[in-house]
């Protein structure tokens, strides 16, 4: 069960500090955190949390965001929001800048003329980048699924068979498997598609001597699971066994610098420079890793860039990759959670080995 009342009274306490009454919290995946709404709405988090949604989601609403007052209107979200707001007589009030549109913004000051919008930017998502116990269970969950859904995929490879049929029988597997949906388009790239980080399915047929990288993931209850592995067709070439080694040994580099504490750029560097070190880092053109929660991409960014330091229940992928316009690339990923003793690892799919 989630604990939807702690995640408010949390992110009540944030607010203290920039002495703001309430947060109105526009972007959906914040409002289902909050409250376990799943429909269409607005939530305005004060000492009363108000949820304001329209008459398609009156049932759901009363049934799901347990401990808030719905208002249930034929106006706008934004409308039954701006009254609320004005009912409270609130006069600093914080909003989520990256989830409120410029239009909205002057919606909100024209119709709250006594009331003082002060931009609070991730307050929600720093408490979503924690998971508590019920929301890693429901992770893990997925990640089974994907992981049966992908070994049987990797078993299936076959010359003629194509992308798409590929990524049309994981699909099937994972809803059959108890899944709500794929967290992700599926990336399915054989051959000189596997160059691209981020290859769009196609019809192309296997062939012997591709090398096919399948990164999937499957959503339980909202909560999302990511894995990738990397499989030749065929007896591969000495070439791709020492890139793929080295894509290993970056990934197990990384793995290992996971810990309470650790600025999540070290751990980028860490298995970055595996790849350096074998003449590879040009060919790596991503970051290490991100997040995984309610979003398949949310905090902490595991990146050269990142300025968090991980924390307990924390989320987050390994995943190098190595990358080569006309031959293809390479990727590995894991899903892991940080606990006080260290990484769990999440995803179980078996790897190709050597």
């Amino acid at each position: 069960m989630m604990d939807y009342p702690r995640r408010r009274h949390s992110l009540q306490e944030l607010l203290a500090p920039p002495n703001l009454e309430a947060l109105l919290v526009t972007k959906p995946v914040n409002v289902r955190y909050l409250t376990g709404f799943t429909g269409e709405g607005l939530l305005l988090l004060g000492p009363e949390p108000v949820l304001c949604t329209d008459r398609r989601y009156e049932v759901d609403a009363h049934e799901q965001a347990v401990g808030c007052r719905v208002i249930c209107t034929d106006r706008s979200h934004l409308s039954s929001l701006v009254e609320a707001t004005a009912a409270s007589s609130y006069t600093r009030l914080g909003f989520e800048p990256d989830a409120l549109t410029w239009t909205q913004h002057e919606f909100l000051t024209k119709g709250l003329p006594g009331a003082e919008l002060v931009s609070a930017p991730q307050l929600v998502e720093g408490l979503r980048a924690r998971k508590d116990a019920a929301e890693v269970a429901l992770i893990e969950r997925a990640c089974g699924i994907a992981d049966r859904a992908l070994a049987h995929l990797i078993a299936a490879l076959a010359p003629g068979r194509t992308e798409k049929e590929l990524s049309w029988e994981f699909t099937a597997a994972i809803l059959a498997a108890g899944a709500e949906d794929v967290s992700f388009p599926l990336i399915i790239a054989s051959g000189p598609q596997a160059a691209l980080p981020h290859a769009t399915v196609t019809g192309r047929p296997l062939q012997v001597g591709d090398m096919v990288v399948m990164d999937v993931g499957v959503k339980v209850e909202g909560y999302c699971s990511d894995i990738t592995r990397t499989v030749p067709v065929g007896a591969p070439t000495d070439e791709f066994v020492t890139r793929y080694q080295a894509v290993r040994a970056a990934q197990q580099a990384g793995i290992a610098a996971l810990a309470v504490g650790c600025p999540a750029a070290e751990v980028d560097h860490a298995a970055r420079q595996v790849l350096e070190e074998a003449g590879l880092g040009e060919a790596f053109a991503h970051s290490l890793g991100h997040g995984v929660g309610l979003e398949i991409h949310e905090g902490p960014s595991v990146s050269r860039l990142s300025p968090a330091r991980l924390e307990p229940g924390n989320v987050v992928t390994i995943e190098p990759g190595v990358y080569f316009p006309g031959w293809g690339g390479i990727r590995l990923e894991e899903l892991l959670v940080l606990e006080k003793s260290g990484p769990r690892q999440l995803t179980a799919a078996p790897l190709w080995e050597p």
